[in-house]
């Protein structure tokens, strides 16, 4: 079986993908809020984010423990 027919790791890359999407965002919303001077806004922005980077180690982590356990011949991440 090939990496790209398996159902478990397209779900865990959307996963990924997903969450970084979601960093990506909230950085561009923080980088706006501080170009701007909104303090209030970059400060709020920070927790989400933090829980953004969380999601993205998470992912990866199912990654690789899915990778490890179902394809040892893939790399981690």
């Amino acid at each position: 079986m090939s990496i790209h027919d398996c159902a478990d790791c397209v779900k865990l890359w959307q996963a990924y993908f997903k969450a970084v999407t979601e960093h990506t965002s909230l950085r561009l919303q923080q980088q706006l809020a501080i170009s701007k001077d909104d303090p209030e806004a970059s400060k709020r922005l920070e927790g989400e984010i933090e829980r953004a980077e969380q999601a993205m180690r998470e992912a990866k982590q199912q990654i690789n423990q899915h990778d490890a356990s179902r394809h040892p011949e893939s790399r981690p991440l």
